[in-house]
């Protein structure tokens, strides 16, 4: 199983309990007979270390993909680099 978790932005530092619930019968609420598993863990929240703002790049400028490969026409929504810097190109 694979998922991403987005922290809050006004997420307190240090550490904080964190319940995953993950159901297979489709029931969400509460009171609920959900089937599944819970997991109860500890996350710690950090000061951001990687890219922390994204520009969006218009598909004229010069944009090379994660691997330095120039990109003459985006394929895809994603990460690439325009003009040095990291940048979020979304395509319709």
């Amino acid at each position: 199983m694979q998922t991403t978790v987005t922290v809050p932005t006004d997420a307190v530092l240090g550490s904080s309990r964190m319940r995953l619930r993950v159901t297979l019968n489709g029931l969400t609420d509460a009171d609920d007979e959900t089937a599944g598993l819970v997991f109860d863990g500890v996350v710690n929240v950090v000061e951001p270390t990687g890219v922390v703002t994204v520009n969006k790049a218009q598909p004229t400028a010069t944009t090379f993909d994660l691997t330095g490969r120039r990109v003459e026409t985006p394929a895809a929504t994603g990460l690439y680099i325009r003009n040095g810097v990291p940048t979020l190109l979304q395509r319709p």
